[in-house]
């Protein structure tokens, strides 16, 4: 087999025509690594998605009740019943028609109901304008990654539920393999870190946006992006793909170290063979 193949390296300062290391490949290799990489992006793209589709799905039925039917205790009942059946989901507030809190129902802290006036908070505005809010990731502890999701009922007049969430994709992220050493990660709508398996990275709120990788895959929309040559954030030669992650205008990358390539060319074919 010829394994010479030209493939365009981006990433850091330039790119280069030919990478020194792109001479041992040939468009079966790397479109079988390109295909391995792309299903475990869109694996991890569909569990995220499917978890948010969830969180919004289980938070639905408590906007069924306009204001201001249905008391105080049996709003705070629903919410009761929501955090007992969706873990994920630790504190759940109802907003009136108005943008005034009325319930709130926490499984961190008191159940404190402030009165106060998110009229103009994109939590509420963002949901009466297009249903559903879902708000920038957000840390509550070193370790613990929380986001927001709002959903407004069927009218005006059903009001908002503001949900925080503490989502499962921090646990997924981490224990992906990638072959030994490749990365799985996600970033926001802003090119910020929200996932990857060294949550230092995280937590930095380190910004993304100098990876060329990064930036392709911005230009291609909600399409995935096919396997590229690049560098990541470490400064090392991989081969990367990405998916979008709806509704959320996120991406997931996957990212397998050139160094690695033969060996998943290998235990694929084993794989296949057997």
């Amino acid at each position: 087999m010829n394994r010479r193949h030209v493939i365009t390296l981006v990433g850091g300062a330039a790119a280069l025509p030919i990478a020194a290391w792109a001479w041992r490949l040939d468009r079966q290799v790397l479109a079988l690594v390109g295909q391995i990489l792309g299903m475990q992006a869109e694996r991890a793209s569909f569990r995220i998605s499917q978890f948010i589709y969830e969180i919004v799905s289980q938070i639905g039925w408590t906007t069924q009740l306009p204001w201001p039917k249905g008391s105080m205790d049996q709003r705070r009942f629903d919410a009761l019943r929501l955090l007992r059946q969706v873990p994920a989901i630790t504190e759940l507030a109802f907003l009136d028609d108005a943008g005034i809190e009325q319930v709130k129902v926490s499984r961190l802290a008191m159940d404190v109901t402030s009165k106060a006036d998110m009229s103009n908070e994109p939590k509420f505005a963002e949901a009466m304008a297009h249903h559903v809010y879902f708000g920038p990731v957000y840390y509550r502890s070193e370790v613990n990654t929380y986001i927001t999701v709002a959903l407004a009922g069927r009218g005006r007049e059903y009001g908002v539920s503001v949900a925080e969430v503490s989502p499962t994709w921090d646990w997924f992220v981490a224990k992906t393999k990638v072959g030994k050493s490749g990365t799985l990660y996600m970033v926001d709508g802003n090119n910020r870190l929200i996932a990857h398996p060294d949550f230092g990275l995280v937590r930095r709120e380190t910004d993304m946006s100098n990876l060329a990788q990064v930036q392709a895959a911005r230009a291609a929309g909600d399409s995935p992006t096919p396997a590229r040559a690049a560098r990541d954030i470490k400064g090392r030669d991989v081969l990367s793909v990405s998916a979008s992650v709806p509704p959320l205008g996120w991406r997931v990358f996957v990212e397998l170290p050139v160094a690695e390539i033969d060996t998943v060319v290998s235990s694929a074919q084993t794989s296949e063979a057997g």
